[in-house]
């Protein structure tokens, strides 16, 4: 377990539905020399992975990071203690690499280390002239999210972001209208055009998210996530014996029968645990 992590981690004071004494994340241990992971690209177009009947345009890839991999790339991270910095009017700390972005374009530029540099060959951006040269690495602990943003036009409207060590609802707003998006551990979610010029996009302040199902005669009928059918807990549910009894069994999770709704039977609580997001993109760079 990290100590570092423990100092530094806040619980957020939400009360949750399932037990907030297993808050923070169990972390693997650092290891201060760990075997070189490649990362070789296995997916050239990203096309094939947009959400379909959704905003444009909105693209998920599940389990694009093995886990060998998030362990890697956890270590390197937190290997780095330094470049941590606190963000207290949020409870969340970011390292970033690459340059600081101002409105005259990237400046201060810096190489990436050698393990983003390796993850930059899974990335993929809608121009071959442009290159990823910045990222952010964001820890939430449980309890912690974003709020509703947009990210600017300081950067290239293309962002890459991958998940490490938990799930979380990633959340499209526009107006009254709210779409949900399951992020896995191992995962990488794109959005560009107008998911990323017109949509606000965040998470919220929960220790944990709620999915809702309708489910009859052991399928799943009906989810309220519009990436439902692109993600591992789909893939798991397919090949689940008993759907509900699949969903009691698995830690982290709580199954709730509704009563009397049109839609849904069944909400299905998921607790979270320390989370990592590495977001990286093309900032132009300054003239």
């Amino acid at each position: 377990m990290f100590k570092a992590i423990m100092k530094t981690v806040k619980q957020e004071k939400t009360k949750s539905s399932l037990s907030e004494q297993q808050d923070i994340a169990q972390i693997p241990k650092i290891q201060e020399k760990q075997i070189i992971i490649e990362f070789n690209r296995q997916i050239f177009d990203y096309l094939p992975y947009q959400i379909p009947n959704a905003i444009d345009s909105i693209f998920y890839f599940k389990e694009i990071l093995t886990n060998q991999q998030q362990e890697f790339l956890m270590n390197e991270i937190y290997n780095q203690p330094k470049r941590w910095v606190d963000l207290p009017h949020s409870q969340r700390r970011v390292q970033k690499y690459g340059g600081d972005v101002r409105d005259e374009g990237l400046i201060n530029v810096e190489p990436f280390p050698q393990f983003l540099s390796q993850l930059s060959n899974l990335c993929f951006l809608d121009d071959n002239n442009l290159k990823i040269n910045h990222a952010l690495i964001n820890e939430y602990a449980p309890g912690i999210g974003i709020h509703p943003h947009f990210d600017g036009p300081l950067y290239h409207n293309f962002v890459n972001i991958f998940s490490i060590n938990s799930t979380c609802i990633f959340k499209f707003t526009k107006q009254n209208e709210c779409l949900k998006l399951l992020v896995e551990p191992g995962s990488l979610i794109i959005f560009t055009k107008q998911a990323y010029t017109e949509w606000l996009h965040g998470i919220d302040y929960y220790h944990d998210d709620t999915i809702l199902l309708q489910i009859q005669d052991n399928q799943i009928c009906n989810c309220d996530l519009i990436n439902f059918k692109h993600t591992l807990f789909y893939s798991n549910l397919q090949k689940a014996h008993n759907i509900i009894d699949y969903l009691n069994n698995q830690p982290n999770y709580e199954l709730c029968q509704i009563q009397n709704h049109n839609q849904f039977t069944h909400s299905l609580i998921i607790r979270r645990l320390l989370r990592i997001s590495i977001t990286l993109r093309h900032v132009p760079y300054s003239k």
